[in-house]
């Protein structure tokens, strides 16, 4: 017989999707979900192929006190909702505050070239560690893909805010994760830093993980027509 506990990962991303459907009913958001499909294949997709290199290679695991037991692939299911769960959240956040204020190109250029010189530290000075150097190295590629390829000129609309609420939602939700634990890391794949329970690597991981799915998401909401009347 399950105890409780082994439901909390999944009780978690339920909690999350819930949340999310009730937030966007309230606000009335009119969510393309054709443009939140592709994101998921896009961006989600590659991040779970990432997921099970990284638990193959004994980056990180699972703690089975806190998982009901069902892998796919390696990886725990609830480790896959969790690449559905989070994106929907943080999109469903963005939508509510994107136009309550805007933000100049020169500021939002410069927060993406930060991010990248983090990512490149992160990278050269891993010592070949697993986690690190993944992560850094795909902070950096993706941080030039936005400088090359982001039309700064639109879509800079309550970034700022965002950012900082993304930062709020990911400690909250991350040490749950972290603290318990749900999820271990390997000792020798990453640096050993820690804010809290939270490896410092992760901040990053879910900066980029989350940023590109929202920019996905909206290029792809301004090129896929649906009915503006239905949510």
């Amino acid at each position: 017989m399950q105890s409780l506990t082994e439901f909390f990962y999944l009780f978690f991303n339920l909690g999350a999707v819930f949340f999310a459907f009730a937030l966007s009913k309230k606000a009335k958001l009119k969510i393309n979900y054709i443009a939140l499909f592709c994101s998921y294949v896009l961006i989600s997709l590659p991040f779970i192929v990432w997921d099970i290199w990284a638990v193959s290679s004994g980056h990180w695991w699972f703690n089975q006190d806190y998982v009901i037991g069902l892998n796919i692939l390696g990886i725990a299911i609830e480790e896959i909702m969790f690449f559905v769960s989070v994106p929907y959240v943080m999109t469903v956040i963005y939508l509510c505050i994107r136009s309550t204020a805007l933000l100049g190109s020169l500021a939002t250029r410069a927060l993406i070239v930060i991010i990248g010189l983090i990512g490149l530290v992160f990278t050269v000075y891993s010592e070949q560690r697993g986690y690190t150097n993944a992560v850094g190295l795909a902070t950096i590629l993706i941080s030039i893909g936005f400088l090359f390829f982001y039309d700064f000129s639109r879509a800079v609309v309550g970034l700022w805010k965002f950012q900082l609420l993304l930062l709020a939602v990911f400690i909250v939700a991350n040490s749950f994760l972290t603290a318990l634990p749900i999820i271990e890391y390997g000792q020798y794949e990453f640096i050993g830093f820690r804010i809290g329970t939270i490896p410092v690597e992760d901040f990053l991981f879910n900066f980029i993980l989350i940023n590109t799915f929202i920019t996905v998401y909206m290029s792809l909401s301004q090129s896929i027509k649906f009915d503006q009347r239905k949510n």
